[in-house]
């Protein structure tokens, strides 16, 4: 596995996750793929981005490594945003805790404690995600 695919695999959790408060069938969350944060969404949006790492990691292990992404997740100003947010963090609990499960190579997978704050306008919840992953051998043995 690479960074990358870590990456990847938190982005996918997050997509893949329900909400109980969707505003229609379309309202999912979308991956931001970009370098700053936006000014305005029109509904959940959110970014992983590289916190630190990948590093080697301590323990005693050749190919074990350690990377920490944020994931940032946008919501407009709206009634009852706070309802919006709690629970959207309640269903996203499992999928991101449980990711290291999903995948072989995802040794663990921590996620902090939900941070929120305001943005540009936007309601911001930040979630940094510690993940335990085996490096790809073709990287180690090159």
């Amino acid at each position: 596995m690479r960074a990358s695919q870590v990456r990847e695999a938190i982005a996918k959790a997050i997509k893949e996750a329900t909400s109980e408060g969707r505003a229609s069938a379309g309202d999912g969350y979308v991956w931001l793929r970009q370098a700053q944060e936006p000014d305005s969404v029109a509904s959940r949006a959110f970014m992983v981005r590289l916190l630190s790492g990948p590093t080697k990691s301590e323990l005693n292990t050749c190919d074990l490594f350690d990377v920490t992404y944020q994931v940032a997740i946008f919501y407009p100003a709206a009634k009852d945003i706070e309802d919006r947010v709690s629970g959207d963090l309640e269903q996203l609990y499992r999928p991101l805790w449980n990711l290291h499960q999903d995948y072989a190579d995802l040794e663990e997978t921590t996620p902090s404690a939900p941070v929120i704050d305001e943005a540009n306008g936007l309601i911001v919840t930040r979630i940094d995600m510690r993940c335990l992953y085996r490096l790809d051998s073709t990287i180690i043995e090159g």
